[in-house]
């Protein structure tokens, strides 16, 4: 098969030299956009572009692929959210894929794609952290607030849920105690989604096997979450840990209280919602 690519003699951008990109049409709710594709050959760095359409915020994604990085930068809000590559995505067959998709004058588009949907919580890195960080990533995020995101793959009925979600943490490193005499707690995060934040969107396209091809509508929301503790049967709760139990978070007051420091014991004599 053949594949068509734009080659640039000089396209240096944060010491990265994108000699290849290509360019694909999205239909979508009635509105066309491009969604843009650079890529680095050598340092094996994927640059993908979305612009803002309808209610879906402007972003900027780099895949590392050596490194095992993904970095997406959202200018509406000046914040970079690093995370490791996704598993099923090979930065050198989407870029195939696309220049195919491109030659052929094939459009990405609900109709002949599959959704993802995540929901994205963030961490604030530290100065260390962020000096650890590619050098091209550092210059590229210099003045944006940057953190480190867990992503979580949610159902469409959970992305536009208003009512709170609950994420366990997966370490058992998360398992907490105050001290030897008191019970340990299994953590979880309670999240809801970030309203009037705005959520952001790329297409992606994947290989599995030898033929199929798909391509991937992935949908990404910020959500607001608390670390909680999840029941754990008998008199062992959150009381003793400094933490709120995950049962009695069901609206924004309680929400608010764990957020903001309220007295646990309090909460946790409230009584159980529902």
């Amino acid at each position: 098969m053949r594949y068509f690519f734009i080659f640039l003699l000089t396209d240096l951008t944060l010491g990265l030299e994108f000699s290849m990109k290509t360019s694909n049409l999205v239909k979508e709710g009635g509105v066309e956009y491009q969604q843009r594709l650079s890529y680095d050959p050598q340092a094996e760095v994927m640059m993908v572009e979305v612009p803002a359409h309808m209610d879906v915020m402007a972003s900027v994604t780099f895949f590392d692929q050596k490194q095992n990085l993904s970095t997406v930068y959202l200018p509406a809000h000046k914040q970079c959210q690093i995370s490791s590559m996704p598993e099923d995505l090979d930065v050198k067959e989407m870029l195939k894929f696309s220049a195919d998709y491109q030659i052929n004058g094939t459009h990405f588009g609900h109709e002949n794609s599959v959704a993802d949907y995540e929901l994205n919580l963030d961490t604030p890195m530290s100065k260390s952290q962020i000096e650890k960080l590619p050098a091209y990533i550092q210059e590229y995020c210099s003045g944006s607030f940057v953190t480190h995101v867990r992503i979580l793959k949610v159902s469409k009925e959970e992305f536009h849920s208003a009512t709170f979600l609950t994420f366990p943490h997966e370490s058992p490193a998360t398992r907490m105690k105050r001290s030897d005499f008191l019970p340990m707690c299994q953590l979880a995060d309670k999240c809801t989604v970030k309203k009037g934040w705005g959520s952001f969107c790329r297409w992606k396209i994947t290989k599995h096997g030898d033929s199929d091809t798909y391509v991937r509508h992935v949908y990404s929301a910020e959500v607001s979450c608390v670390m909680c503790c999840l029941d754990s049967g008998g008199r062992t709760f959150s009381t003793v840990t400094g933490f709120c139990r995950c049962n009695n978070i069901w609206n924004k007051p309680t929400y608010m209280g764990c957020k903001h420091g309220t007295s646990t014991r309090r909460l946790a004599n409230h009584g159980k919602h529902g």
